[in-house]
């Protein structure tokens, strides 16, 4: 995972969406997000079927950086840790008057 969009705030008790930009994806499928709350962290996983078999023509020394919009589980209020692709963590501040979506520019 290259960069993600965390908002200041996000709106207690309804799903959120945040974008996700891969770091340097290879000749592969679309990525796929997947959010999950576990133990009180939110882990976002990015998963993709990699280009091998030949059936998809891509150029391999493209450095491919596409986003993905990702679902996050609706929160109660208060602080949660965000675990990103590369153990990157972020804290998502759950407030009231929070935002329920954020862009990467």
């Amino acid at each position: 995972m290259g960069s993600a969009c965390v908002p200041a705030s996000v709106e207690p008790d309804q799903n959120f969406v945040i974008e996700v930009r891969e770091a340097c994806g290879l000749c592969s499928t679309q990525p796929q997000c997947t959010a999950t709350l576990l133990d009180g962290e939110v882990h976002v996983d990015l998963h993709s079927q990699l280009c091998n078999d030949g059936s998809i023509i891509c150029d391999t020394n493209l450095c491919l950086q596409r986003v993905v919009r990702c679902t996050l589980p609706s929160l109660p209020l208060g602080d949660w840790s965000l675990v990103l692709p590369g153990n990157q963590t972020r804290l998502i501040r759950v407030r009231n008057g929070g935002l329920s979506s954020c862009r990467l520019p």
